[in-house]
């Protein structure tokens, strides 16, 4: 699908949605790490995990936008949807656990 302009009635496609998506993330983190300097000490963890997400993250968008072609994009569709089940799984296994209440929740609110 596309996204209506709220000003207009042109639509956005889902190309431009993606990056305008990805900035706004990476704005966010730029403010988020600012005023997490700023206002608190910051762990020694964090900078590994940084460090260590980095180069994923450094090479991983190129070669991504290389990917985000016209003819692939219905496969990265299917594959996103497929992590995202997979992501919310795993998250009930490790925080949710044998609660049935708990995933009776999930259960319902999908």
């Amino acid at each position: 699908g596309s996204l209506v302009n709220t000003i207009g009635s042109r639509k956005i496609c889902e190309n431009s949605l993606t990056a305008v998506s990805v900035i706004i993330m990476a704005c966010a983190s730029v403010v988020g790490s600012i005023l997490r300097l700023t206002t608190r000490e910051v762990d020694d963890k964090v900078y590994s995990v940084l460090f260590a997400c980095s180069p994923i993250v450094v090479l991983g968008a190129p070669i991504g936008s290389l990917f985000l072609s016209p003819s692939n994009q219905k496969r990265l569709k299917h594959f996103f949807y497929a992590l995202g089940i997979m992501q919310l799984f795993s998250f009930g296994v490790i925080k949710i656990g044998n609660d049935i209440l708990a995933w009776i929740a999930v259960a319902g609110v999908i």
